[in-house]
């Protein structure tokens, strides 16, 4: 997940450089944030396992890219509501990924797969007795 952030953020400012030297309107930005950085920092978020400072990351990008298509420093004292609204979108990068991950796992559990096997806990083997459980 680290990885697609940082390669969304080099995508996000060769795009702020666009909108900055050639006068790109909010609205027409705003799209193009959706088809490049989102679909850069989205992929493969199918099958990521969320933590709660995951989804915390998450969100502070998501709040850093909209600050940078308005130009809002941080020392502006601007709270991340009122740059939303400034923008009109609202916090909406979990709840995609929410329902990209839910879409995946139905389509998994349709098909008739090693994975959906796994996914029900219906593998040959030893059963798992002592050990820690994953965090997600």
């Amino acid at each position: 997940m680290v990885m697609y952030a940082v390669f969304s953020r080099n995508i996000f400012d060769i795009l702020l450089y666009i909108h900055k030297h050639l006068f790109v309107y909010i609205d027409k930005m705003r799209d193009v944030v959706h088809w490049f950085v989102w679909s850069v920092l989205l992929y493969g978020s199918e099958t990521w396992c969320l933590t709660k400072e995951d989804i915390r990351k998450l969100e502070a990008m998501e709040v850093w890219i909209w600050r940078g298509i308005e130009r809002i420093a941080w020392t502006d004292h601007i709270t991340n509501g009122g740059v939303l609204e400034g923008v009109q979108e609202s916090r909406q990068l979990i709840n995609l990924i929410k329902e990209r991950q839910a879409e995946w796992i139905g389509h998994v559990m349709r098909s008739d797969t090693l994975l959906k096997d796994i996914l029900e806990g219906r593998t040959k083997g030893k059963s798992k007795v002592a050990g820690q459980d994953r965090k997600c």
